[in-house]
C-alpha cells in the first residue's frame, strides 16, 4: 500500500474510530480491536450528518471498496437520522485488515519519538496525517464548544492520545480530560483553522 493509500486508509480508520466512540458501548469494551467490533452485515459506522458518511464512503471508494450510504430513521417520541456507510461483506474482512493496519501505521508516525530535527519529508507527513485525524475527529467526534474551547468526544485513550500529539505537531495546545469512562481532546476555538487546513499527503 503506497504512502497515499496508506494517509486515505489512516484517515478512515480514525472517521470509525470517533463514530464508535458515540456509540452505547460499555466501558469495558471501548478499547476492543478494530477488526473485532462490527457484527456480521451490520454497518461499518453510523454518524449523526452526511458529511462524514460521504467522506468516509468517499475514502473507501478510492481505496477500491465499493462503499455505500444509506439513511436510517428510527425514534418514536423523538426521531432520529442516522447516516450509515455499507460495504460488502465479502470486502469486509480486507478492508477491517487494511484499516487496522493503516492505524497502527499513523499512530506509530505520530507518537514515535524520532530526531530531534526531522527530515523535511518525515516532518511533511506526520503534520499530514495529524489533520487527517483532526479532519475525522470533528466530523464525526461529536464536537462541542463552550467557551472558546472546542471539545472533541472520543471513546479510547489512544485516539486521545493521537489527536492530542498531532495538535502538538501542528503547533496547537490541547489536553485531555477523561470524564466517566470518557475522553476529550480540547483545544481553543482559534486554532481550529490550523487543525483542518486539508492535507496534502506526498510520498
Amino acid at each position: 500500500m503506497g504512502t497515499d493509500a496508506l494517509g486515505m486508509a489512516f484517515e478512515s480508520a480514525c472517521l470509525v474510530r470517533c463514530a464508535r466512540s458515540l456509540a452505547p458501548v460499555p466501558a469495558r469494551r471501548r478499547e476492543v480491536r478494530l477488526t473485532t467490533v462490527p457484527r456480521p452485515a451490520g454497518p461499518l459506522a453510523e454518524f449523526g450528518h452526511p458529511a462524514a458518511a460521504d467522506r468516509l464512503a468517499g475514502r473507501l471508494a478510492a481505496l477500491g471498496f465499493a462503499a455505500t450510504t444509506e439513511m436510517h430513521t428510527g425514534g418514536v417520541a423523538r426521531t432520529y437520522e442516522l447516516q450509515r456507510v455499507l460495504v460488502p461483506e465479502h470486502e469486509r474482512a480486507a478492508l477491517e485488515r487494511r484499516l487496522t493496519v493503516a492505524w497502527q501505521w499513523g499512530r506509530q508516525q505520530l507518537l514515535a519519538d524520532g530526531p530531534r530535527v526531522p527530515l523535511a519529508t518525515d516532518h511533511t507527513r506526520r503534520l499530514t496525517l495529524a489533520r487527517y485525524a483532526w479532519q475525522a475527529a470533528l466530523l464525526a467526534g461529536g464536537p462541542r464548544r463552550r467557551a472558546g474551547t472546542l471539545r472533541v468526544k472520543l471513546g479510547d485513550p489512544e485516539t486521545a492520545e493521537v489527536l492530542l500529539r498531532g495538535a502538538r505537531l501542528i503547533g496547537v495546545s490541547g489536553e485531555v480530560i477523561r470524564r466517566q469512562g470518557c475522553f476529550a481532546v480540547a483545544v481553543a476555538n482559534s486554532a481550529v483553522p490550523l487543525l483542518t487546513t486539508a492535507p496534502h499527503l506526498r510520498p
